[in-house]
Formats: structure tokens, sequence, C-alpha cells
């Protein structure tokens, strides 16, 4: 064991010699804001920040007695305007019999073919409206697109959610594994490393390889004439990513 860290410990001596080396951090892998594309009382946050959920589970509840009650009357009006077109169905075949006969005129027949094209429209139009209310009462129950860790909490019961013209944020949820290290570099960085180039990673005193997976410019406080970066690492190996987040990681690169 001792032989190994002798090792590692020339090996960054090395490194950090003759290459470049720059501290980041270990942040999640992907941070996602949920939302909901209705408005409503909120009624229930059934997660705190810190809680690990699993991929479906809920996360916000609004009220949904307005929700069902929309989507019931949406209901009622999908079956009168069935109704009403099963019946101008009938009426149109009436009407083309008796002008098959010769006892109705051209005019009569254009009506009720216009009569049913309209009572199918309405039909068509109830359908969506009743799909449409539908997914309001699914929206009103915001659930996890993933497995992953709460790592903001924006909302509490009681809360009035009223989304019009921006969709306020609910919860802050984080993907719990590939974690990335982001660090801010400078443009000698650009010329060593390239997305899919393997660095080294040092934390505290564990080592692990990690693989570019970008590196961006990025606006600079000094101003154009000093370039930086943001330079992002994908951590490999074994391990549990989970528990780095928001450590302090060196990037050490050849």
């Amino acid at each position: 064991m001792s032989h190994n860290i002798i090792l590692w410990g020339l090996l960054l001596v090395s490194l950090g010699a003759r290459g470049l080396e720059a501290t980041g951090r270990v942040v999640w892998g992907q941070e996602t804001t949920l939302s909901t594309a209705v408005s409503g009382m909120v009624v229930a946050v059934p997660v705190a920040v810190g809680d690990r959920v699993e991929e479906g589970a809920v996360l916000v509840r609004l009220d949904q007695r307005a929700f069902n009650a929309r989507l019931a009357a949406a209901g009622t009006h999908v079956e009168r305007a069935r109704q009403a077109f099963e019946e101008a169905g009938r009426e149109l075949e009436r009407t083309e019999e008796l002008y098959d006969r010769t006892l109705l005129a051209d005019h009569d027949l254009q009506l009720a073919r216009i009569a049913h094209g309209a009572a199918e429209a309405e039909l068509r139009t109830a359908e969506a409206r009743h799909v449409e209310r539908r997914l309001d009462l699914e929206y009103s129950v915001v659930r996890a697109p993933f497995a992953g860790r709460v790592v903001e909490r924006h909302i509490h019961p009681g809360m009035a959610v009223v989304n019009t013209h921006v969709a306020i944020p609910l919860v802050t949820l984080a993907s719990l594994h590939p974690h990335t290290v982001e660090a801010t570099v400078s443009g000698e960085w650009v010329t060593a490393v390239a997305p899919g180039r393997e660095v080294s990673l040092v934390m505290g005193e564990e080592h692990r390889e990690g693989r570019v997976v970008s590196l961006v410019p990025e606006p600079s406080p000094r101003g154009p004439a000093v370039p930086q970066y943001v330079l992002r690492v994908t951590l490999e190996g074994k391990g549990s990513p989970e528990s780095y987040a928001g450590q302090v990681v060196r990037i050490l690169a050849p």
C-alpha cells in the first residue's frame, strides 16, 4: 500500500511539474428545475431537500377537485356531442334515401351534409378538450422524471401556483450519476486537452481518472485579452459518485 502511495505521489509531482493543474468542484450530472403547465393550490409537497427519490415519485400535488370537475364536464360534453353526431348521421342517411327517390331537392341534401359535418367537428372539438382536461389533471401532480436527489424546494403547501406567462419553479431535482467536475481554466488548456482526453483527478487522498467532456469559452472578468474556459470532466471508475457532490478536486493534465 505504501509503495503505491509513493508511486502516486511521484506521479502527481511529475504531472504538476510539467503539466497543467486546475481546481474544480464536483457537480451533479443533471440538475432539473421542475414546474407544471397548470395553476392551482399546493396541497402537498411530500419531499424535503436532501431526499432521495425514485423515478415517478410524487414531488408536488395540487388540489385536484377543480381538475376532476372540469374533466367530468368535458366527458359529458363528449357524450352529448357523440349523440348529436350519431343523430346527424341518421338524418343524413334518411335525407340521402329521400333524395335518391327524388323526394328532396339538392339543397335539402346539402343542408343535411353540412349539419353532419358540423356535428362531427363539434365531436372532435369536445374530444380534444377532454384530452386537455385529462392532461391538466395529470399535470396537477408533479412526479420525478428520473431517480435523483431533491436539491431545492421552491414551494410549500398552501401556496398558489399561477402559471400564466412564466412557469413557477417547484422542485429542483439532481440525478445521482454520472457526476461531473467543473473548473474555470485559462487558455493554456485549449491545446493541452480535448473532449475524450483522459486526465487525473485528486480528491483529498483519493486518486481517480476522468475524461474531458467539454472545454467551452466563457466571459472573463479581465476582458477578452485574458480568455478563460469552463472545463467539464466526468468521474470514472468505481465508487459512490453521489458522495462527491460539492467536493473540491484537483485536475491534472500532462
